[in-house]
């Protein structure tokens, strides 16, 4: 098992509801579908009603609200992220806070690694006795570039930093 501390700053407002919309969008009830299509077209607007009329915090809450809600679909995004990079994962645990100090989003997550495209790889990420005996480092520093990547790829809205994996 392993165990990721990371936090993501610098979350563009419009960018994150575009992106929230393009998701929903394609799996919401068929008479829900046509309204989250028109909202799609003025994004920027509901953005700077939104930042102007609702405080920062408030914003930031439902955020760290609607990623702990719907954690399990997260959960099957970071999967599926992580399956086209040739990873097969298994996300036990998934939490977001904020930390109002330093305005960042705490992501907390324990996965495993069921196995790679690499097959030398993967008896050795899959078994626990082995990954605790493993030095780990550069496997773990392997799986942060893949993270970030993947993180950039999909996620334009905001940036990813201090990511620390661990055994557990």
């Amino acid at each position: 098992m392993l165990h990721l501390q990371g936090s993501i700053c610098d979350v563009k407002y419009k960018l994150f509801l575009d992106f929230l919309l393009q998701k929903l969008t394609p799996s919401a009830a068929p008479l829900l579908r046509p309204f989250l299509e028109n909202i799609q077209g003025c994004t920027e607007e509901i953005t700077q009603a939104i930042t102007s009329t609702v405080p920062e915090k408030d914003i930031q809450n439902m955020i760290v609200y609607f990623a702990n809600q719907y954690q399990h679909k997260l959960s099957n995004a970071i999967e599926k992220a992580f399956q086209k990079k040739g990873f097969t994962i298994e996300v036990s645990f998934l939490a977001i806070s904020f930390d109002e100090t330093n305005a960042l989003f705490l992501v907390q997550m324990d996965f495993c690694v069921i196995s790679s495209s690499s097959k030398i790889l993967t008896p050795f990420l899959s078994d626990k006795l082995f990954s605790r005996f493993l030095n780990i480092k550069p496997l773990t520093e392997a799986i942060t570039i893949l993270i970030q990547s993947a993180f950039q790829a999909q996620c334009n809205f905001a940036q990813i930093k201090q990511i620390h994996i661990n055994t557990k």
